[in-house]
């Protein structure tokens, strides 16, 4: 690991400190042992400096102060370095905080989100047929109507009430598709709007419809198949618009009414027939 800045700066200043202590012994050294200049009476001879006592204990303070700023200068590093990692690990940290933070948040968002969204469920309108009606025989050539109770079993009234009901045929083998025939004047659309009360109930009615007793032979001998269905959409108070759909079929047990396979349940978005 590099040394820091700091430190760089401090060890430059001490071996600048030393240097010139160096320099300042060994020029006082020159001074006190220099040769002088007159001459020898014979010849001259230069004489080896040997360090006195003094000098020798001043020379072993000194080497014991750099020994000493040596080791603390290893000991900052170490410092450093014990530091760096303990920030290291403590950004690691701060990242997991951070991110169990968010992590968190959604979940909280989520939460709520959920709570109310069960709550709106609860709350909100539900609107579906509870009871149906019809004749009790068929013969040919007379008008039939059934009628079909709707009930509000939500907590709160249902809004923008529109309903329509129809007739469709089918033929055995043949996938029904139901269809709703807007102004035809022998099975006209049943369509109003209101609100629907919780518990509330309201009756709408299909029909009327008279059968041909070529239809009646078809529906007993199960050749064919006469489907009664309808659509009713409404808005909970909370904005969201719902739509319930329900289907019966005239067959073998002419005049009574089973529930069709398909066409019978509950979506949240507009019924496809109703605008």
């Amino acid at each position: 690991m590099r040394m820091p800045q700091f430190l760089n700066r401090l060890w430059s200043k001490i071996k600048e400190k030393a240097q010139g202590q160096r320099n300042a012994r060994r020029h006082y050294a020159e001074d006190d042992h220099k040769p002088s200049t007159d001459p020898p009476p014979y010849r001259y001879r230069t004489a080896q400096h040997q360090a006195t006592a003094r000098e020798n204990q001043h020379y072993a303070a000194e080497q014991e102060y750099w020994q000493d700023q040596l080791k603390l200068a290893k000991d900052l590093n170490r410092l450093t370095d014990t530091l760096n990692w303990i920030t290291g690990w403590a950004t690691g940290f701060a990242g997991l905080a951070a991110v169990f933070g968010f992590g968190s948040l959604i979940f909280l968002w989520w939460t709520l989100n959920e709570t109310i969204k069960n709550d709106r469920i609860e709350q909100r309108a539900w609107v579906g047929v509870v009871q149906q009606q019809g004749p009790t025989e068929i013969v040919a050539g007379v008008p039939y109507t059934w009628v079909f109770r709707v009930r509000n079993g939500g907590k709160t009234p249902a809004l923008n009430v529109r309903r329509m009901t129809d007739f469709t045929e089918g033929m055995k083998g043949q996938k029904f598709i139901p269809v709703y025939r807007r102004g035809n004047p022998d099975e006209p659309e049943d369509k109003s709007i209101t609100v629907i009360q919780p518990e509330e109930g309201k009756f709408i009615q299909a029909g009327p419809v008279t059968f041909p007793q070529g239809a009646i032979d078809a529906l007993r001998s199960g050749a064919g198949s006469l489907y009664v269905h309808g659509q009713i959409q409404y808005d909970d108070i909370f904005g969201v618009t719902h739509c319930t759909l329900f289907c019966s079929a005239l067959g073998r047990e002419l005049p009574l009414l089973t529930s069709c396979a398909e066409y019978n349940g509950v979506t949240d978005t507009k019924c496809p027939n109703i605008e």
